[in-house]
């Protein structure tokens, strides 16, 4: 015996199978979850289509409970600054149209700076990093050998690199 259910028009429909009134779609599920919450329904002028749109930015948190998404700007520009330094990426990045469209994409609160922000933002991870080699090296018991190597490209840039070797703690 096949399994039916009734689509609230009167007719039965075998379960696996699309009502016979020339429809495409399924039926319409009731949406019990809280996340339906966050959107709206809205009808398509055309042809009447119904779309369900998200209102707002959401996320799920560890207890699976509905929460809204919130950002540290603090986090987001010290994220920033670290992929300028990791990429070599100039300080104008920041500026770019299509990075601030990206990000305010992902995030329609976050706030826009400017390139001297970037800079300024990146040199505070420069001097953090400075204090903590300086206080590594200071905590080191025994010898640092200390071994360099100068390179220069075929445009005349000319590097000079140095390495410090030491055991520690660890």
């Amino acid at each position: 015996m096949e399994k039916s259910t009734n689509l609230g028009t009167g007719r039965n429909v075998a379960v696996g199978q699309l009502p016979s009134t020339g429809s495409t779609a399924w039926p319409k599920r009731r949406q019990v979850s809280d996340v339906w919450g966050q959107f709206a329904t809205y009808v398509e002028d055309n042809n009447g289509k119904v779309y369900d749109l998200c209102v707002d930015q959401m996320m799920m948190d560890c207890d699976t409970k509905l929460r809204r998404l919130k950002i540290s700007q603090e986090i987001y520009r010290e994220k920033m600054a670290i992929g300028i330094i990791k990429h070599n990426y100039s300080y104008s990045i920041v500026e770019h149209e299509g990075i601030r469209d990206v990000h305010m994409y992902l995030n329609h609160e976050v706030k826009h700076y400017t390139r001297n922000t970037a800079k300024a933002d990146c040199l505070k991870i420069y001097y953090r990093e400075k204090e903590g080699i300086k206080l590594a090296l200071e905590r080191v018991s025994g010898r640092i050998c200390l071994t360099f190597d100068i390179w220069h490209s075929c445009t005349t840039d000319e590097y000079i690199s140095l390495t410090a070797n030491y055991v520690d703690q660890n």
